[in-house]
């Protein structure tokens, strides 16, 4: 986890370079949005599948 958090700030800006981006604000606008799918792919099978689907089981006795 730390080495992602050093290099996170230098592969951003290597490929920010390469797609033609110069500003930071365009910078941090990439990450964001590069973040947020990933959020989004990482959190829809969560929601796909129910929280707390196996609580309520448990609670109700029907296991």
């Amino acid at each position: 986890m730390y080495l992602e958090a050093f290099f996170s700030p230098y592969i951003v800006s290597i490929i920010s370079n390469a797609i033609g981006n110069s500003s930071a604000k365009e910078d941090l606008s990439m990450s964001v949005l590069f973040y947020g799918v990933l959020a989004v792919i990482f959190v829809f099978p969560v929601f796909k599948k129910g929280i707390g689907s196996n609580t309520t089981k448990a609670i109700d006795g029907n296991n």
